[in-house]
C-alpha cells in the first residue's frame, strides 16, 4: 500500500478502540513523516503505531492557520502527512474547512474512511437500527446550539419521523433536546440511550426514557464525548420476518441464556413443558406447528440447519427435542472448544432423558441437563467421567475462583489423573479451607509449596511467586491466584512505561509473578495521572482510589513518608493504598523507591 509524497491524508481513527480503525488507516500511520490528530480524542494506542521519529502534533487547542501552516510544511518537505478525526472524517469533523485551505495552497489531498462513533454505539448496545416494519432509516444529526442547524434539519422534524436518531454533540443540552423530541411526537416513555466514549476502556451507558434520561446522564457525570440514541431498537421485542432471511428474525441474540428447539409436532408438547420451566429462553418451532403451539413461541420456516446454526452462534444453551444424529450432522461444521461452545442439550420427545452433548463442564450443559430432569421429570444423561464419579470439576473451580492456570495441556493431564485415580499432590502459599470444593478432590495436600512431596508424578501448586521448573518427569500445574494489589505513588507526567517497568521491577525483586496482579491502587491526586491510567488500561488491572481519610486511617506504616504528608497531607501513597484496598495489615511487598515511583503490594484474602 502506497501513499503518495507531499500529500494530506484525512483519515478516520476510529470511535476510540484503537482495533477499530480500518487497515489502510494503520498502514498510512505505520508510514508517515506527520500526523497531525485530534488531541485526546485519539487513542495514544494508534499514535504508537507511528514510526520512530514521525513528527506528531496534537491540535485540540490549534487554529486552524496553524494547522494548514505545519501541513505545508510537511507538503513542501516532501513527507506524506496522516490528520486523524475521530470517527470517520466525512462526519462532524469540519475537514470540508482544511481542504479549502488546502486547495487554495495546490496541496493535494486525499480521505480514508472510518468508523464513526454511531455504529460502535450500535455495537455496545446490541442493537440493529434498521427494523423491517418497525424503522428502515438512520439519522444522524445534532441539536443547533452555538453551531446552528438549519430549521428544517431540526430535532423536532426529524423526531416527527420515528426512525433511528443518533443525535452527536448535545449531551450538555440533553434537557432541551428531550424536549424537542417530545414536541416532535415521541412519548416521554420512549427508550432512549445515552453512551460515553463509546469501545473505550471507560465507557459508559446510560438507559432511559426521555422523562428520565437527562437526570440519569448527569447522575452518570457524563457532559460531553457521549452520542444519544433515540431508536425502536432499543425496545426489546419479537419482529417480523426481514427479507432478507425471510425467517425468524426475532429478538437481538447475543449470547442470549437460551433456545428451545422443536421439530416435530409430538415435540411441541415437551416444548411447551420446558419454556414454562424455562421462561427467559426462547422457544422455536417449525412454522407449520406454530398454531398448535401456545403464546410465546417464535416460527422457523426453512428447516432446522439455519435456526440450529444461528441459535449456536448467539445463545449460551440450547435445548434441542430432536435426535441427536441431526445435532450432529448440522453442528459439527461449527463446534471450537469447550470454551467457547453454548451447552447443548438433546431431549426425546417424552422428556425421558436429557442428555448432555456438548459443553458439558465449562458451557454447564451437565448442570442445565440436572435441572431439567428435576423440573420435568426424566433422567439426566451425563458422560462427563467426574460427573459420573461425583468430583469436583477442576477446571470450574479454577473458573469460579479466577486464578491464572500456566498449562492448559497440563491441567488437561492432571484433570485425566485424578479421574483415573492416580495420586496427585496439591499445596498451597495459602490456607485453603475444608468447605472450599477442593477439598472433595482426591488429593494428596500439603502445607506449603516447600513441602511438596517429590515422589508424586502428579502435582499442583497454588502460588503467586515465579517458581522454579518441576523436576524431570513430574507433571506440573501451577495455578496462580489474583488479589494481588499494587500500592503506587508517582511524580507528576511520569510515563506509564517507567510505572510499568517499575511495577515490573518490584515484583521480580521480590518473587512474585505479574499474572496474580488484577488491581492498582493509589490516592485521588495520582489517580488522574494518565500514565497510571494507560497502564491499567494495557495490563487489565482495576484502578482503585483511595481517600486521604483511609489512607490516614491505616496504623503502623513500615515506611511513612515525611514528603507526602508535608505535601499531600497523606502519611504515605503506596503501601496504606495497598493495604486499604486488599482489605489486609500485612504488606506482601513493603515499598521500594525507584527515581519517579514507589511501589509497595498487599494480597487480598483468597477464600472469602
Amino acid at each position: 500500500m502506497e501513499f503518495i509524497p507531499g500529500t494530506v491524508y484525512f483519515a478516520g481513527a476510529g470511535p476510540g478502540d484503537p482495533e477499530l480503525i480500518t487497515v489502510k488507516t494503520l498502514a498510512l500511520i505505520r508510514s508517515v513523516g506527520m500526523i497531525l490528530y485530534a488531541g485526546s480524542l485519539v487513542n495514544p494506542k494508534i499514535l504508537a503505531e507511528a514510526q520512530p521519529g514521525t513528527l506528531t502534533i496534537d491540535t485540540a487547542h490549534m487554529k486552524l492557520s496553524d494547522q494548514i501552516e505545519w501541513m505545508q510544511h510537511g507538503a513542501s518537505e516532501g513527507k506524506v502527512i496522516a490528520r486523524l478525526h475521530t470517527g470517520d472524517p466525512s462526519i462532524y469533523s469540519s475537514i470540508s474547512e482544511e481542504i479549502y485551505e488546502l486547495d487554495l495552497l495546490g496541496i493535494p489531498w486525499k480521505i480514508i474512511p472510518g468508523v464513526t462513533a454511531a455504529f460502535s454505539a450500535a455495537a455496545e448496545l446490541g442493537i440493529e437500527y434498521t427494523i423491517p416494519d418497525i424503522t428502515q432509516s438512520l439519522i444522524l444529526t445534532r441539536i443547533s446550539g452555538r453551531t446552528m442547524v438549519p430549521e428544517r434539519e431540526s430535532i423536532r422534524s426529524f423526531a416527527s419521523h420515528g426512525s433511528s436518531l443518533a443525535i452527536y454533540l448535545s449531551t450538555d443540552m440533553l434537557e432541551q433536546l428531550t424536549e424537542e423530541l417530545c414536541s416532535g411526537g415521541y412519548p416521554p416513555d420512549t427508550d432512549a440511550a445515552v453512551i460515553y466514549r463509546a469501545s473505550w476502556p471507560d465507557q459508559k451507558i446510560v438507559r432511559g426514557t426521555l422523562s428520565d434520561i437527562a437526570e440519569r446522564t448527569r447522575q452518570a457525570e457524563i457532559t460531553h464525548q457521549a452520542l444519544v440514541i433515540i431508536s425502536p431498537a432499543l425496545i426489546r421485542q419479537t419482529y417480523k420476518p426481514s427479507y432478507l432471511y425471510n425467517t425468524f428474525q426475532t429478538k437481538s441474540a447475543i449470547h442470549k441464556p437460551g433456545a428451545i428447539i422443536c421439530l416435530s409436532e409430538s415435540s411441541v408438547i415437551i416444548g411447551r413443558r420446558i419454556k414454562a420451566a424455562f421462561p427467559d429462553y426462547d422457544w422455536y418451532v417449525p412454522e407449520q406447528h406454530l398454531e398448535s403451539a401456545s403464546s410465546g413461541a417464535l416460527a422457523y420456516r426453512y428447516g432446522v440447519r439455519q435456526i440450529l446454526q444461528e441459535s449456536f452462534r448467539h445463545y449460551n444453551a440450547l435445548i434441542c427435542v430432536m435426535a441427536s444424529g441431526i445435532i450432529v450432522r448440522e453442528l459439527a461444521p461449527l463446534i471450537q472448544n469447550k470454551h467457547t461452545d453454548p451447552a447443548i442439550i438433546v431431549a426425546d420427545n417424552a422428556g425421558q432423558y436429557w442428555i448432555s452433548l456438548l459443553s458439558g463442564h465449562i458451557g454447564g450443559g451437565n448442570l442445565l441437563a440436572r435441572k431439567l430432569a428435576e423440573a420435568l421429570g426424566g433422567q439426566a444423561v451425563i458422560t462427563t467421567a467426574s460427573d459420573t464419579q461425583e468430583l469436583p470439576a477442576l477446571d470450574l473451580i479454577i473458573r469460579k475462583y479466577g486464578w491464572t492456570i500456566t498449562s492448559q495441556s497440563t491441567l488437561t493431564a492432571v484433570m485425566a489423573a485424578l479421574v483415573n485415580g492416580r495420586p496427585v499432590a496439591f499445596s498451597s502459599d495459602f490456607p485453603v479451607p475444608n468447605t472450599t470444593d477442593l477439598s472433595r478432590l482426591p488429593l494428596t495436600f500439603f502445607d506449603n509449596t516447600e513441602a511438596i512431596s517429590t515422589t508424586y508424578s502428579y502435582q499442583i501448586v497454588l502460588s503467586n511467586r515465579v517458581l522454579p521448573r518441576s523436576a524431570q518427569g513430574v507433571t506440573f500445574l501451577q495455578l496462580i491466584p489474583n488479589g494481588l494489589v499494587l500500592g503506587i505513588g508517582c511524580n507528576r507526567g511520569t510515563e506509564a512505561s517507567e510505572l510499568e517497568s517499575a511495577c515490573r521491577k518490584a515484583l521480580s525483586q521480590s518473587g512474585f509473578d505479574i499474572r496474580s496482579v488484577d488491581e492498582l491502587a493509589t490516592i485521588p491526586e495520582k489517580a488522574e495521572e494518565p500514565g497510571i491510567r494507560i497502564l491499567c488500561e494495557k495490563m487489565h488491572w482495576k484502578l482503585t482510589v483511595i481517600s486521604h481519610e483511609q489512607v490516614n486511617s491505616i496504623q503502623d506504616l513500615p515506611n511513612p513518608s515525611q514528603i507526602a504528608h508535608f505535601v499531600l497531607g497523606v502519611n504515605g501513597v503506596s503501601e496504606p493504598c495497598a493495604l486499604s484496598a486488599a482489605g489486609s495489615n500485612k504488606l506482601v511487598i513493603k515499598k521500594i523507591k525507584f527515581p519517579n515511583v514507589t511501589v509497595a503490594a498487599a494480597q487480598k484474602e483468597l477464600f472469602l
